[in-house]
């Protein structure tokens, strides 16, 4: 996914949130913020196979796809 051609490895962040402590059940969370040169209907094309996969492997994912935007929000228990 990081390898397509549209996507801008200077314009990848990740980051990791550690569960909260004083939480019972908290899991760690995960944001991938992706630099995409493609229009939403693009990144939608060439990403949605992907996303697909992480939805089933993470129910609790959130998908943001904006203009040379992709963002993955997902979290997962250390367990």
């Amino acid at each position: 996914m990081l390898a397509a051609d549209t996507v801008d490895p200077a314009g990848v962040r990740v980051t990791v949130a550690p569960p909260d402590p004083s939480a019972a059940g908290s899991a760690v969370t995960m944001t991938f913020d992706v630099a995409v040169a493609d229009s939403d209907v693009g990144i939608h094309r060439a990403f949605d196979p992907y996303v697909a996969v992480l939805r089933v492997t993470f129910p609790d994912l959130d998908v943001a796809v904006r203009p040379s935007s992709l963002t993955l929000r997902f979290s997962y228990d250390q367990h």
